[in-house]
């Protein structure tokens, strides 16, 4: 058997427009409800979350198609991930920035 690994030079990154976000409630990555657009210069917002834990995603093309086992220009999206902890109600966080590769790529 022959592995090989792909690999795609990053040109550039820039924000993403009218992109889905989307968030994961409670420990068991099971239950998401809401999502939001980015905005212009690719932030969202998520209002009145309580304090706890919660976990951000938006989908990315898979580059190297390593998802479905094949390398080829009709790979799936996958799911890229950020973590957020809200310490105290009504505080502001800032999410980790999620890089995601253009799904117009």
């Amino acid at each position: 058997m022959i592995l090989m690994l792909v690999f795609r030079r990053l040109a550039d990154t820039y924000p993403l427009v009218d992109e889905d976000v989307y968030i994961i409630y409670g420990d068991d990555n099971s239950t998401y409800n809401d999502n939001y657009k980015t905005s212009y210069d690719g932030t969202f917002e998520f209002k009145f979350l309580q304090k706890g834990k919660y976990k951000l995603f938006a989908y990315s093309k898979d580059s190297t198609g390593a998802a479905a086992g094949n390398l080829n220009s009709n790979s799936p999206k996958i799911a890229k991930f950020a973590e957020v902890e809200i310490t105290s109600n009504g505080s502001v966080v800032t999410s980790p920035t999620i890089i995601v590769l253009d799904n117009n790529y």
